[in-house]
């Protein structure tokens, strides 16, 4: 078409995609800007401005297409083309099976990021659908399963993500609602990793707050099984309810969404909890604090 691409990660690789991409020797050279010429946003795997960063504000001035698979998107009814597909477990099947309907073959460097996209989100196929297994089986064809395999291996956290653990621990609110555990805490990094090592430690929802210069930023992790008890999806339920409160942007998925505001920090967690006491009263279920 004439026209030159180019990849921007508004805030850089995670440290697990800097060791990945290494691992399989994946070459990610991206720009730290937008472009002012710039005509055409691609917007993959995003589900609201808030996890756009600095880029957001190029929504108002180009044109923009999303390839998303979040359980809600705020950005596909704007967008010039929407590729949008909440039941997909990935967006990288999503991507996988695009090239296949435009008779493409992607690079075996390219199998192998989409293979291990797919690997990551599914949760090694624990959440895949029909589309899951469809792309996963092409990109077998092109990919080396066992190097992305071997990549994956996940390596412990640093010092300062276990200390930002350690501390969240320390801080921890622990609420039952039923058999169920909601464990509340807040940190100033390290928010999903917290999350998610609250799940490990027994708890069957996680919400993770931090605050940075009157900048929020909150994070749910649940169980399958607890939100299936519950009839509960964070991104609906809570994260997309909570960022309008705070006057930001949120949603995600059932078992992993996020939410942006701004506020004070104590202020957002009484917001939140409120919500979430309101939110399962109306299902018949009673919020209460353990000591």
């Amino acid at each position: 078409m004439g026209g030159k691409a180019y990849c921007i990660l508004p805030e850089g690789l995670s440290q697990a995609s800097k060791t990945l991409a290494k691992r399989l020797e994946l070459r990610v050279e991206c720009l730290s800007e937008v472009l002012e010429d710039t005509d055409l946003l691609v917007l993959v795997d995003t589900a609201s401005p808030s996890q756009l960063g600095f880029t957001a504000g190029f929504l108002e001035k180009a044109k923009y297409i999303v390839i998303d698979h979040h359980a809600q998107n705020s950005l596909a009814e704007n967008a010039l083309l929407a590729i949008y597909y909440p039941q997909a477990s990935s967006a990288s099947e999503i991507v996988a099976l695009l090239y296949a309907s435009l008779n493409m073959k992607p690079s075996s460097s390219t199998c192998n990021a989409l293979m291990a996209g797919i690997l990551h989100d599914s949760r090694r196929f624990l959440i895949a659908g029909p589309m899951t297994f469809k792309a996963a089986s092409m990109l077998y064809e092109c990919c080396d399963y066992r190097s992305v395999i071997e990549a994956m291996r996940t390596q412990g956290p640093d010092y300062s993500e276990r200390v930002a653990r350690l501390k969240a621990a320390s801080r921890l609110q622990l609420y039952r609602a039923d058999s169920l555990l909601v464990a509340v805490t807040h940190v100033s990094a390290y928010e999903s990793s917290v999350a998610r090592s609250l799940l490990e430690l027994g708890a069957d929802m996680a919400i993770v707050a931090s605050e940075n210069k009157g900048e929020l930023r909150v994070v749910g992790r649940a169980r399958d099984e607890a939100l299936r008890s519950l009839k509960l999806s964070l991104g609906r339920d809570i994260m997309a309810p909570l960022a309008s409160m705070l006057g930001g942007t949120g949603g995600g998925h059932d078992a992993a969404a996020a939410a942006t505001g701004r506020g004070d920090l104590d202020k957002a967690l009484s917001i939140l909890l409120k919500l979430l006491e309101n939110t399962l009263h109306k299902k018949g279920i009673k919020l209460r604090k353990l000591d």
